[in-house]
């Protein structure tokens, strides 16, 4: 049990009016502990580096304060931030985390030396002091209002049963964080916690896929030169639907609202396999990780027949190791081969393409998108804000058309004018992504398991059970003398 007197050595809170009470037990804490004293961004709480050294010479026995930074011992950050490190035998980091509120409190919580893992956090909470995980520091302090920009998974988060692995860079520059989930749990924290910390700014969505990609640009403009043009073929097909009195009722399309009308017919011609301006993604984070699972194979080109093939793991079940170790053993011949360092050079990046190929067929992603919410109403499902377009295809739709409402389906595009000068660059949408999940396959394949609504047969309908999708089949002239057509699935 704690004396009376006795400093609370596992949090203490600073506000501007406290620091030199607080500074002198921290002090005292470490005459008899022993650490390293770490105060981030001082002056958020009125203390100076005067106020510090001079409660430090009076508090702390000869030899313990060194003024010069020659040695690093102590240094000055050039970010408003000033940190003091003290050469202790034993390192205890006592760390004020800004908390960005009116009350300018500073939660500060102790760090004995251990992997970060095993680290311990406290914050303030309803007057007491209290153990909490780190993310739940990060997200007090997160300052998410409508229509800025999304937040994305942090580096520094952990979670049990995920391991962060890298950042994933896009071609426009723009990267997010790739968390490997390890196990269901993992897999449901990570999408959890960025709905969660976007929840002021938006939705978070859902896409699957087997591999990774440069950019996120709907089909229609993917590689395309004149968008335009392509853009064109859009309204032809929309044009055809409004000519037609059994869509334009089924859909209960409204022909003084071309916009919208537009939005929903791209919609249900997306979701059922036709390129379009939309991107595919779903409110449901399992059927997101079974279209990662299997992959999608056209099978004739002429009449877009198509199957979903599920993914499985090759023999070689230990390649990963493999090539890392080939690549440290690189390492080290580098070292006493140096005459021969262009040809190993050539060596390493043929294994790392392997290691890549490999890990291709041994891995699938589950990408989380974030659309803003809208200051403005959500008619038939369909939300506008200044940059995305977004359409639920549960409500733009009938459940006639029953694949969007199997599969959780909504689109959402960049909303760009299109223009002669337009770019394919322009639609996409990789700046809304806010993490990147990678799961092995046969984890997937395990938490999937054999229920009957995620298989090809219940997320894809066939004509016979699924109205929607048997109609759009028997409207084939509206796809004559067009590239846009319906997949058929085998």
């Amino acid at each position: 049990m704690k004396k009376k007197n006795e400093i609370d050595t596992e949090f203490v809170t600073i506000n501007e009016y406290s620091d030199k009470k607080v500074l002198k037990s921290l002090i005292a804490l470490l005459n008899t502990d022993g650490g390293a004293l770490i105060i981030n961004s001082p002056d958020k709480y009125n203390l100076t580096d005067n106020s510090i050294l001079e409660l430090m010479k009076k508090s702390l026995p000869k030899g313990h304060i060194i003024e010069s930074s020659a040695d690093g011992s102590y240094f000055r950050l050039y970010n408003n931030s000033l940190i003091k490190v003290f050469n202790f035998p034993r390192l205890l980091f006592i760390t004020v985390i800004v908390a960005d509120r009116d009350d300018k409190l500073g939660y500060v919580y102790l760090q004995h030396e251990s992997p970060s893992n095993d680290r311990e956090y406290y914050m303030r909470v309803k007057g007491q002091n209290r153990k909490v995980a780190l993310e739940t520091i990060i997200q007090s302090n997160q300052k998410s209002t409508p229509n800025q920009s999304p937040s994305k998974m942090s580096q520094i988060i952990s979670f049990p049963d995920t391991k962060y692995i890298s950042d994933y860079v896009f071609k426009n520059g723009y990267s997010v964080p790739v968390f490997e989930a390890l196990s269901a749990y993992g897999f449901n924290r990570i999408v959890g916690y960025l709905k969660y910390i976007n929840r002021k700014y938006g939705n978070v969505y859902s896409r699957g896929e087997c591999k990774l990609h440069d950019s996120l640009i709907p089909s229609l403009y993917r590689n395309a030169v004149n968008i335009k043009a392509e853009d064109k073929k859009i309204k032809v097909i929309v044009n055809r639907f409004l000519k037609d009195n059994k869509l334009l009722n089924d859909l209960s399309l409204d022909v003084r609202d071309a916009k919208r009308t537009r939005y929903r017919v791209e919609g249900v011609l997306q979701h059922y396999g036709a390129t379009t301006s939309f991107l595919d993604v779903v409110d449901n984070h399992w059927v997101a990780l079974w279209m990662g699972l299997n992959r999608y194979n056209i099978k004739i080109q002429t009449d877009k027949y198509a199957e979903y093939v599920e993914r499985s793991i090759p023999s070689i079940d230990n390649i990963s190791n493999e090539m890392n170790a080939r690549i440290k053993a690189w390492e080290v011949i580098k070292k006493t081969w140096k005459e021969e360092k262009s040809i190993m050079e050539e060596q390493k990046k043929t294994w790392e393409e392997e290691r890549k190929t490999w890990e291709g067929q041994i891995y699938q992603y589950v990408i989380l998108i974030a659309a803003p919410f809208s200051d403005n109403p959500t008619i038939d499902g369909i939300k506008e804000t200044k940059d995305i377009i977004e359409v639920d295809l549960r409500k733009a739709l009938p459940s006639t058309f029953l694949r969007p409402h199997a599969q959780h389906g909504l689109v959402i595009k960049r909303k760009r004018p299109v223009t002669q000068n337009s770019t394919s660059d322009d639609y996409d949408l990789s700046q809304n992504v806010v993490g990147i999940i990678k799961i092995r396959i046969d984890r997937a394949k395990e938490w999937i398991g054999n229920g009957k609504l995620l298989t090809q047969d219940s997320l894809i309908p066939p004509a016979g059970y699924d109205p929607g999708y048997d109609l759009l089949l028997s409207k084939y002239k509206i796809f004559n003398n067009s590239t846009l057509k319906i997949t058929k699935f085998m």
